[in-house]
């Protein structure tokens, strides 16, 4: 086994040696979309709740410019801890001429997600109209605004 040398990135010993940060925010290639901070990715519609990962900054890219490309190779389902899981993974020449498998495993949480999503809206809707209506220039002419606060409470609260 080679020793360890101080590299600027993830090539120094294998693909992903630990030394990368984990990048941060929303990173969008081609066809994907990786949200960080919940490790959720979007790929072509379907959107995956990552588990099994690794997250340093150069694995990222590297298979995001896999999956963006159409290089990556996406498993049939499969249940895992009681998910409905596929492997996104895809293979990398080295410097020195071997190849490396990369992958990601991740659950597939389209349902949930959209849910969630229908919930989020479905409040954040109804509480934008109770607030257009009390406000004194939007609202003059609401019949919202001669209800008491504890009226309005119930109003948001259905």
């Amino acid at each position: 086994m080679p020793p360890r040398t101080r590299a600027r990135n993830c090539f120094g010993y294998g693909l992903c040696c630990g030394r990368c940060a984990k990048p941060k925010g929303i990173i969008q290639r081609g066809r994907c979309t990786l949200y960080t901070s919940s490790s959720l990715l979007m790929v072509d519609g379907e959107l995956f709740s990552l588990m099994l990962c690794a997250f340093g900054a150069h694995y990222v890219e590297i298979m995001l410019n896999a999956i963006g490309s159409g290089r990556a190779q996406f498993t049939k389902a499969f249940p895992l801890m009681g998910l409905v899981c596929k492997n996104i993974s895809t293979l990398v020449v080295r410097a020195d001429q071997t190849c490396e498998a990369m992958w990601w495993t991740g659950s597939l949480c389209n349902g949930h997600v959209r849910k969630l999503q229908a919930w989020w809206r479905a409040r954040l809707a109804r509480r934008l109209a109770v607030a257009m209506a009390l406000h004194p220039r939007l609202g003059a002419a609401s019949p919202l605004g001669g209800l008491t606060e504890d009226v309005l409470r119930l109003v948001i609260r259905a």
